[in-house]
């Protein structure tokens, strides 16, 4: 930038914070379908804050330069504002800048913090009908019981159920199968404040409409020509707390039929020596070009989504695959500041999935995406954090360390020490495993030890 205007931060700073403004207000006037918004404004997300203001993080959602200024339907104020923008981008790319994610100002004015509120709370709902002696019912179950109880899960009446697995965790959940008839299946959770699990996954719901609407696509041509296509996004579950409940700590989640745990992912893959190759293994059933893209979208987006919002505890257990080869994460009582000790660090990663890529020739792909997912995500950092501090109202003691820990995830980073950070991941999940399948064991035989003296 030159030195006239890197002298005057006040007017950059006042110059950032009406852009979006102007925008939006430019994306009102012109309603007609049929100018192309593009040809007067050509959005751009600018690294401006890597380059020259370090400390003004925010400045890094100016998104907008010309691409000419003589459309005829272009109200003045906008063509000031472009003939601005054109010499911040020249001043910018001759400093070495580059520019990110493509914007349109369309997807400005569609994705506003009322569009993202609904995207998250497109998945908040509870389950209720629920008596205090069915809910000490089901707190007591036990394996192999079926129970008559009363509940509504979802606009669904329910009126037994059956305990089919209980988990080795602390808290052991149990699996649920309930009917009548068609069958649901439910993990039964006590003992975590779902509440945490409720935000983490409205924010992700909100991270995947920036990318639907961004089109981030992970495209791939197979051998026969044909091109597969899936959006970068976050595979979601359903979590669904008792109703009336004061504190969050009973709840309904959804359980994903056909799931597979990282750990036996990894021995799968690497037990067929390093012939492995990602179109090979796409998942275990499915080996199509679909699969191939939905594994990679949906691994990027899990990734940086708990790289975004600081979720901890991601050892291997945590980190999941479906039937079809989606992966996603579980368990977020560990995010935005919370940690466990000792944990891993930001960008926790499969070792067998790093070698699978690595050894395929994907990992270049691989984090050029996650570089395009994270960089989308920072665009949009005021409105993602203004929805977080606006969930985040019912945990106020939580709040303000959360939305230091997300904003500073959300603020530019650069390239190079983002890739080391993917780079190092590899060597983060495997050690928090092997602690957590260790506490694991311990706390399995401290517990029968305690019943045999009983």
């Amino acid at each position: 930038m030159s030195a006239h205007r890197a002298s005057q931060p006040e007017q950059v700073r006042e110059f950032g914070s009406r852009l979006v403004v102007l925008c939006l207000l430019a994306a009102h006037v012109w309603r007609d379908e049929e100018i192309n918004l593009i040809a007067a404004l050509q959005a751009r997300c600018l690294n401006l804050v890597l380059l020259v203001y370090q400390r003004r993080p925010r400045l890094a959602s100016c998104p907008l330069w010309r691409n000419r200024t003589n459309h005829p339907a272009a109200p003045p104020a906008v063509l000031v504002l472009t003939e601005s923008l054109a010499q911040i981008r020249a001043d910018t790319l001759a400093a070495g800048g580059d520019e990110v994610v493509p914007l349109t100002i369309r997807a400005w004015a569609a994705l506003s913090l009322g569009h993202l509120r609904t995207a998250f709370e497109s998945g908040l709902a509870s389950f209720g009908g629920l008596s205090e002696e069915h809910l000490d019912l089901l707190t007591q179950a036990e394996l192999g019981k079926r129970y008559e109880v009363s509940f509504d899960v979802a606009e669904r009446h329910f009126e037994w159920a059956e305990v089919t697995k209980v988990y080795p965790s602390e808290n052991q959940p149990k699996r649920l199968l309930c009917g009548p008839e068609p069958v649901r299946r439910f993990i039964w959770k006590q003992g975590d404040n779902i509440y945490h699990d409720q935000v983490c996954l409205g924010m992700m719901r909100a991270f995947n409409e920036i990318w639907r609407a961004l089109g981030t696509t992970v495209t791939w041509r197979d051998q026969s020509g044909r091109v597969h296509a899936e959006p970068i996004r976050c595979r979601i579950y359903d979590v669904y707390p008792l109703e009336g409940m004061p504190v969050l700590r009973t709840a309904l989640i959804e359980h994903v039929l056909g799931t597979t745990i990282a750990p036996l992912w990894d021995r799968n893959m690497l037990g067929l020596s390093y012939r492995t190759v990602w179109n090979d293994y796409a998942s275990y059933d499915d080996t199509s070009g679909n699969s191939y893209t939905l594994k990679l979208a949906t691994s990027v987006g899990s990734f940086i989504a708990c790289y975004v919002l600081a979720v901890a505890d991601r050892h291997q257990d945590n980190m999941m695959l479906d039937a079809a080869g989606a992966f996603f994460n579980i368990d977020f009582q560990y995010w935005g500041g919370e940690t466990t000790f000792p944990d891993t660090g930001d960008l926790p990663l499969p070792w067998g999935f790093v070698t699978m890529l690595t050894q395929s020739g994907m990992w270049p792909e691989f984090v050029e995406l996650c570089w395009q997912a994270l960089t989308a995500l920072q665009a949009f950092a005021e409105p993602l954090l203004a929805l977080l501090a606006e969930k985040m109202a019912l945990n106020p003691e939580h709040q303000r360390k959360t939305l230091a820990t997300v904003g500073g995830y959300l603020d530019p980073i650069a390239k190079e020490q983002f890739v080391e950070r993917l780079r190092k991941g590899k060597y983060l999940a495997l050690p928090k495993t092997v602690l957590h399948h260790l506490a694991q064991e311990y706390k399995k035989k401290k517990k029968m030890k305690e019943q045999q003296q009983s």
